[in-house]
């Protein structure tokens, strides 16, 4: 009776305490890997956080001189309207190219993201196991920013 409980309490402390300790010493490279892809979605994030925040400034800009602009025609002074005009369309056409700019930014920053994911994929899987967060957000970025809004 005694061999039986021993030899059970034995194997139940391999089964149980053993995997724990090499599944914490086998995922210091793994978490290295999560953590650089965590820093780059988080820099995606804040660069699509910012570019809104321009946006919205720009947005804010346009409405003001519409507005100039109707009070002009409303006051019946074409000259001011026509320079309120000449720079709406100036700053309309900076707002323009500032958002092409941002675009191509981002698209740049999500495709370098997707390529790091891929390459954090073939490295994991030369190791034994893939990084959790590979396996749950590997894509969560493209997923949520991939489609732009039309």
């Amino acid at each position: 009776m005694k061999k039986v409980l021993l030899i059970s309490v034995g194997l139940g402390f391999c089964l149980c305490v053993v995997p724990k300790i090499f599944a914490q010493v086998k995922p210091t490279a793994n978490t290295d890997l999560e953590r650089k892809l965590e820093s780059g979605r988080q820099q995606v994030i804040k660069a699509r956080q910012k570019l809104k925040q321009g946006s919205r400034a720009a947005k804010t800009e346009e409405s003001q001189l519409r507005q100039e602009i109707k009070t002009a025609v409303i006051e019946q002074n074409t000259q001011k309207e026509e320079w309120l005009k000449a720079k709406f369309k100036a700053a309309h056409m900076r707002n323009v190219k500032q958002k092409q700019k941002d675009k191509e930014g981002i698209s740049s920053a999500r495709h370098k993201l997707k390529t790091d994911v891929k390459e954090a994929h073939q490295k994991s899987k030369s190791n034994a196991k893939a990084p959790s967060l590979l396996n749950k957000k590997a894509y969560s970025v493209e997923e949520k920013w991939g489609k732009e809004k039309k």
